[in-house]
This record gives C-alpha cells, sequence and structure tokens, in this order.
C-alpha cells in the first residue's frame, strides 16, 4: 500500500472490537496488509483510566484534546463506540483539526433514547453479590446467575463480565458504578452544538440497533448497505457499514464515508 496512513484512535473499544470493526472495513477495498499506528483509549471512569465525578462529554473530550497532541498523535482517524462514539463526535466538532477521519459505532450525535438498558444493567451490576476469595471462575459464574435474573440476553451479560475485576481479594467493577448511575442523564444527552464537522464520517450501526436512526442519514440521500459483521454484545450491535463518498458532521444529520482516503483504498485493492 502507496502513503502513509494517520494513527487510529478507539475510544470505548476493546482490541478484539477494533480488530473486528476493522475487518469490515477492509472488505470494501483495503484487502493487502497495511502498516498502521493503533491506540486504544479507556474513556474515564472506564478500564484502567482514573475515576472522576464529571463523566461529562465535555469532559471526556478534553482528556483527549490534552492526551493525542501530547503522544504527537494528530491528526488521527477517530473511532468511537457508544458513549466513545459520542465523545469522538463532540471533539470532531470543537477541533477538527485534530480529526482527519472520524468513524462513530452504533450510535448518533442526539439524545439517545430512553429505550435503552443502559440504566437497567448498572442496577444489575451493582445487586451482585460475590463472596471474598471466591476463586476466580466460581465468582465469574456467579456473578452470570446473579446478573441473569435482570439480564436475559447471555452476550450481554457477558461482556459486562469483563469489566468483573479482582482486586485485594475482592470482585469488583472496574468501571466507575456510582459516577455512571448518577450521570446517566448526561450519558444519553449529546451537547448541543452549532459548529459542523467537515470531515469524511463512516457511521457503522447495528441491524436491529435503536441507536442511529435512519432518518439521519436518508436526510442526506445516503443509504446504508447491509454488511453485517458478529460483533459483540447481541445483534443490535453487529454493525452494518453505511459507506459513502463525501461528509459533513452536523449534530441532526450526517453523511457516512469511507474509513481511508478512497485513492489509499484503490491502491490496497490492486493485486
Amino acid at each position: 500500500m502507496t502513503g502513509n496512513l494517520s494513527p487510529l484512535i478507539a475510544i470505548h473499544l476493546s482490541m478484539l472490537q477494533l480488530l473486528e470493526i476493522l475487518g469490515v472495513c477492509f472488505l470494501w477495498g483495503c484487502q493487502d496488509r497495511i502498516s498502521l499506528q493503533v491506540l486504544t483509549v479507556d474513556a474515564r471512569n472506564h478500564g484502567d483510566s482514573p475515576h472522576s465525578p464529571d463523566i461529562s462529554y465535555e469532559a471526556m473530550s478534553q482528556d483527549l484534546q490534552d492526551l493525542l497532541p501530547k503522544l504527537g498523535l494528530v491528526p488521527c482517524v477517530l473511532i468511537g463506540h457508544s458513549m466513545g462514539g459520542k465523545t469522538a463526535m463532540l471533539l470532531a466538532l470543537q477541533r477538527p483539526e485534530l480529526v482527519e477521519r472520524l468513524v462513530a459505532v452504533d450510535i448518533s450525535p442526539v439524545e439517545t433514547t430512553s429505550s435503552s438498558d443502559f440504566p437497567a444493567y448498572m442496577a444489575a451490576m451493582k445487586a451482585i453479590d460475590i463472596p471474598n476469595e471466591m476463586p476466580r471462575s466460581c465468582a465469574r459464574k456467579l456473578a452470570d446467575k446473579q446478573l441473569s435474573s435482570l439480564i436475559q440476553d447471555t452476550a450481554v451479560r457477558q461482556f459486562l463480565l469483563t469489566n468483573l475485576v479482582e482486586a485485594d481479594g475482592r470482585f469488583v467493577w472496574r468501571v466507575n458504578l456510582d459516577a455512571l448511575a448518577q450521570h446517566v442523564n448526561k450519558i444519553m444527552a449529546f451537547p448541543t452544538r452549532q459548529e459542523s464537522y467537515p470531515g469524511p464520517t463512516l457511521f457503522l450501526l447495528g441491524g436491529n440497533s435503536e441507536f442511529v436512526q435512519p432518518c439521519l442519514m436518508l436526510a442526506t440521500g445516503s443509504t446504508p448497505t447491509a454488511h453485517r459483521t458478529s460483533w459483540p454484545p447481541s445483534e443490535a450491535s453487529w454493525p452494518e457499514s453505511c459507506w459513502q463518498e463525501g461528509s459533513c458532521l452536523k449534530p441532526q444529520k450526517s453523511r457516512p464515508c469511507g474509513l481511508f482516503p478512497v485513492s489509499a483504498q484503490k491502491d490496497a485493492g490492486r493485486h
């Protein structure tokens, strides 16, 4: 492949999820091996990142504005899932010079509807009770059994259980459940902005997803293509790719396009 690719920054995605999403993208033209610098970022209150009472998208966007230039990773291709997707979209609106291309996975730049099961998931996670010093395999089975009373979807439970970790002989949730539960309305919302993002934008969405409304894209004349990949936690999060040329992300409507430049896709697709 010719040319240099910008760094790829993934927000609120595991490396496995990122590789599966990249597999979808490369099916659309990037067939050869490439060399790509990738950084996965844990949002505040998630993963190994510090906990904080401020869980606003403005704060999470500022975290990236501080981090990425310090690491010399701008401009970048920015990809975010769910809450990470909203953070990525806000950053693109606030500082478009830092974002060469934008990918939003199963999320829209609007308020998430009340149909989200997120509050129920947090309540179920806070309710589990695991005895101290229990072997890890037994602890996960017990936690899964307790979660199953409120969460019937096995794949969702397994996804949530990736956040269960052992610390000093106790099993705790790696995410900051108290902050998430207290500010769930902020997480479901999206900041009102007047700016637009002029760069190329790609939306990946699940076939049964309720988080990306078709009208957001159909309003600009673009049509999602039905390309499915097995991507956890459930069918609702199996992204279909929306692949069109041209872009303009605005708070209420957006036009998706390729993850990498069209010229790079053509070069990579030659055999």
